[in-house]
């Protein structure tokens, strides 16, 4: 089942012993200062109209990640058949030939099966086109009646691209995350 890898288990320690300033939690601009560009992170936020994401949960990441260890989760907000490609916000996923198709109730078999507004996590290799390339897709659709807030957010785990502390942008997968007041940052170690 996807999330159950080794590779993607996370525990939330006290103190990340190379960022001494940042505990299990910290603010915005203790996280600018930790987080460096190559490093790992999951964010997770609701995209807005202007198709950046405004940051709600940040985490800095440590361990062994191989770059198939991406992972995003979100609705499906659009599906290109010729191409064979979903869309989670604006990020292209396409499934690699031998994907790995998951759901509890035994609907989610193959590409045509995936639907829009369909609740999905994909584990895969993010390309340096810009397109996510997919391992294993499940279908989590039965999450959002126990967490409707999954109808409107979205979660990125991989590199960081690039920051910008000034308009305090965290850059994941194409996709520009932005960082307030209100994110909640956290250090993880893997």
């Amino acid at each position: 089942m996807i999330g159950k890898r080794t590779s993607l288990s996370l525990v939330v320690i006290a103190l990340l012993p190379a960022v001494p300033a940042l505990a299990a939690s910290g603010t915005p601009v203790l996280l600018f200062q930790a987080l460096k560009a190559g490093q790992w992170a999951q964010l997770e936020g609701t995209p807005q109209k202007d198709h950046t994401v405004l940051c709600s949960e940040a985490k800095i990441l440590a361990g062994d990640f191989l770059e198939e260890d991406c992972h995003v989760r979100g609705v499906v907000r659009g599906i290109d058949t010729r191409r064979r490609r979903i869309y989670v916000h604006r990020l292209g996923i396409q499934p690699k030939d031998q994907v790995e198709y998951e759901s509890e109730n035994g609907t989610l078999n193959d590409f045509p099966d995936i639907k829009l507004g369909m609740l999905i996590s994909v584990e895969g290799t993010y390309a340096n086109d810009g397109t996510f390339l997919a391992t294993e897709l499940e279908d989590e659709s039965e999450k959002l009646t126990r967490k409707p807030e999954w109808e409107t957010k979205i979660q990125f785990v991989g590199r960081v691209e690039k920051l910008d502390a000034v308009k305090r942008t965290i850059r994941l997968m194409g996709t520009a995350f932005v960082v307030t007041d209100g994110t909640r940052v956290k250090s993880v170690l893997k």
